[in-house]
Parts: structure tokens; sequence; C-alpha cells
């Protein structure tokens, strides 16, 4: 995905420039007026827009676990995190960066009837991280708070893996490896996944030509919330249940 973003105090806009995420295709945009506590996703092509709520989506996906106890049954171990300070990094933009490491490994297990999954996760992401004043309101895109999807286990695992440090991220890697075990703990199939992130570009310009709103006259849809693309990091439950020979 590549994406240009303006930011002028409280108001912001992303402009998706190309995508293969189907929530965010390219040519929306998404805007905020109140420094990142509420995004509206605008499509100008059928002149909707949608309240671009992470908490909401999560928050559904947290519900729906909950209703399949007794059925299905998820289970997520604690999180462990190790975070490794590299020292200098290389610089980004001309501007100096702090290399950092987060690994982030868990366990989750899937009961379906009686059947038993178990998979490994992985997660080590790479950062260079550097140090811009506040007035460039940077911190709005930063989640303080990570999102909540009111399972409380689940709810551990994204923390963990929200936990930046302080800093603004010029580029990250994320490169997760996700293992599913057979019946006798032994490892049945690996997969890999990476996701990049740059900042390709960061200086100060003249934002009085931005709007920053919702177009008049557009109409209010729900979001809707396909399955995630394998460019975007895939889906770790996929494949859970297929059949092999474990």
């Amino acid at each position: 995905m590549t994406a240009e973003v303006w930011i002028d105090q409280e108001k912001g806009r992303i402009e998706i420039r190309s995508s293969a995420n189907p929530i965010l295709p390219a040519g929306s945009y998404i805007v905020t007026q109140d420094g990142g506590r509420t995004f509206f996703l605008v499509d100008p092509e059928a002149e909707t827009y949608s309240r671009f709520d992470v908490n909401a989506m999560l928050g559904a996906a947290g519900a729906m676990l909950d209703s399949l106890g007794g059925v299905v049954d998820f289970e997520f171990s604690q999180p462990q995190i190790e975070v490794l300070d590299e020292g200098a990094g290389d610089e980004v933009l001309g501007m100096s960066t702090r290399y950092l490491k987060q690994r982030v490994t868990y366990d989750m297990t899937i009961k379906v009837l009686g059947m038993k999954r178990s998979q490994q996760a992985e997660s080590t992401t790479e950062m260079w991280i550097a140090d811009i004043d506040s007035e460039h309101q940077i911190g709005m895109w930063l989640r303080t708070e990570p999102p909540r999807t009111g399972n409380a286990q689940l709810d551990e695992v994204i923390a963990a893996q929200s936990d930046f440090p302080e800093g603004v991220p010029l580029r990250t890697r994320t490169t997760t490896v996700s293992r599913q075990m057979n019946r006798k703990g032994e490892v049945k199939n690996e997969s890999t996944s990476v996701v990049e992130m740059r900042v390709t570009s960061f200086e100060e310009v003249d934002t009085s030509g931005i709007d920053y709103s919702v177009p008049a006259g557009f109409a209010e849809v729900p979001m809707m919330v396909p399955g995630a693309t394998d460019e975007e990091g895939g889906n770790p439950l996929s494949g859970l249940f297929k059949r092999d020979g474990g």
C-alpha cells in the first residue's frame, strides 16, 4: 500500500495511492478533524463515507469469538515480549534513528467439537525510530491505546504487538512466522509473512488547500470488513483446520 499524508494541528488526511487491501482501495481517503479520535473513510467514486472505527471492527470479532463459546473455544497463551535496543540505526530521510527489535511470541489453540489444532506464532518487528518534535503532530497517527476486541486473551496479544517505544517509526519491518503443530507437538507446516512500512518523504508544506472534511451530500454507509489479503499480513487463522496426516 502507498499513501500520502497531510497533518495540520489536529486535522489530518490520508490519501490511498495504491492498495491491494479491499478495505482501503486506491482512490479512497481518510480524514479526521479531532486529532485522530474520529476517522472517516471516504469513497469519492461511490460518493459514500464510513466511520473508520478499528475498535468497533475488532469488537465485533471479539463478540463473535465469545458467542462461539462451548462450540468453538479459542485459547491464547500469555505473550512473551522481548525488546532489543541495537543502538544507532541507519539515517532515514536525513534524520538519525535508533534501531530496535521487538519480538512477540505466543501459542494459540482452537478446539471445535473435540478436534484440536495448535499454532505457534513469532512476530519480530524491526524499527528505525526518529525523535521528532511534537509540533509536527505525528502522535495522532500513533495509537497510544491498542484497539480492543473485548476478548481478554486476544486483547493481550494485540496489546503486546502494539507496544511501540517513544518516537516516530520512519521504517518498520515485521516478520511473522506461524507454525502449525500436529497432535504430537511437532511442526507440520510453517509459513512466513513480511510486512514493511517506509516513510519516503517528510517535509513541511502549505496545507491551506487541503480539505479535511467529508464532502457534502455523501451518504454514510456501514464499513465492510472482508478477509485480509496475504499482502496485508495474512490471516493467522487461515488453514488452521486443513486436514493432514498429523
